[in-house]
């Protein structure tokens, strides 16, 4: 499966809401749209709404690429995940930007940056990395070959997760992870590769629970400005492929 080409639009219109709910202090963690005091998040500052498909329609931003957003937007100190919110239309910067390949080629770099793996847990990565990497070029990645990796990458992960019981806390965290990714790596076997690929990242992150949960706060807000960053620089360098008048 290959993803459709969505072109970026109404890029002067989303630069206009951004900088709206920034003046009005509308920026909120932990809540997609509050009607009453006019306050959201990440994807609810743009929708007024819990739904991502309004802002994939009015501005052309995928899904995909606001659920990364979100997600790194929820982690990040409150001064911070303001300043990353307003970041993105100078990140957009025009209509007719294709951002469909956005999202593989961010999973790929994260996937690329994850802790030292054993080698048990690197042999089921490296393949969910080509696969990404064929996603992010535009080519297709095999729903069946996706499905594969997704589940060897679940069941690596839990052996793995099981296996950290040195911390009660960190295994606890580190199996409940490793549970989720098995459930969606199921799943994804009956759906197509984009799909079963958002289950692969999840069985990616809960291989790495180990060495995150032994990382401190600060390392954390590290990891979670370098994914901003990431993020923010793919947006910027993708292709302009028309240029709407």
């Amino acid at each position: 499966m290959t993803d459709a080409i969505m072109l970026t639009k109404n890029t002067d219109q989303l630069r206009q809401q951004v900088a709206a709910h920034v003046a009005a202090d509308a920026i909120t963690q932990g809540s997609y749209w509050d009607e009453d005091s006019k306050r959201g998040c990440f994807i609810g500052c743009l929708a007024h709404s819990d739904d991502p498909g309004i802002n994939e329609q009015t501005y052309g931003l995928p899904v995909m690429v606001q659920r990364i957003a979100e997600s790194i937007f929820e982690s990040l100190p409150d001064d911070e995940a303001k300043a990353f919110f307003a970041a993105l239309p100078d990140a957009v910067g025009c209509d007719g930007k294709d951002l469909s390949k956005v999202g593989w080629q961010f999973l790929a770099a994260e996937l690329r940056a994850l802790p030292a793996q054993t080698a048990k847990i690197q042999v089921v990565i490296d393949p969910v990395i080509a696969g990404m990497d064929l996603l992010a070029s535009g080519q297709e990645w095999a729903a069946p070959a996706a499905a594969c990796a997704a589940a060897r990458a679940a069941r690596a992960a839990a052996v793995d997760a099981a296996a950290c019981a040195a911390a009660p806390a960190a295994a606890a965290r580190a199996a409940r992870a490793a549970r989720a990714a098995a459930a969606r790596a199921a799943r994804a076997a009956a759906v197509d590769a984009a799909a079963c690929a958002a289950a692969v990242d999840a069985a990616a992150r809960a291989a790495a629970a180990r060495a995150a949960a032994a990382v401190d706060a600060a390392a954390c807000a590290a990891a979670r400005r370098r994914q901003r960053d990431t993020l923010l620089a793919l947006i910027s360098q993708a292709p302009v492929l028309e240029v709407r008048m």
